[in-house]
């Protein structure tokens, strides 16, 4: 009876750390996102041509 007790408890404690796991990385992806959307916010605006010409230099 205790072996049935010892397989509930680890599989138990598989599924609570499971969880645990998958919740950190999806906080962890969370916050990557909104420090980078704050990044992006506090930067100033460029204008479209400059941001193009960054994209496609000319080759001399």
């Amino acid at each position: 009876m205790i072996w049935w007790f010892l397989i509930l408890a680890c599989s138990v404690g598989a599924v609570l750390w499971a969880c645990a796991a998958v919740y950190l990385r999806v906080q962890r992806h969370l916050q990557a996102d909104s420090s980078t959307r704050a990044l992006a916010a506090s930067l100033p605006e460029m204008p479209a041509e400059a941001a193009l010409e960054i994209s496609q230099p000319h080759i001399h």
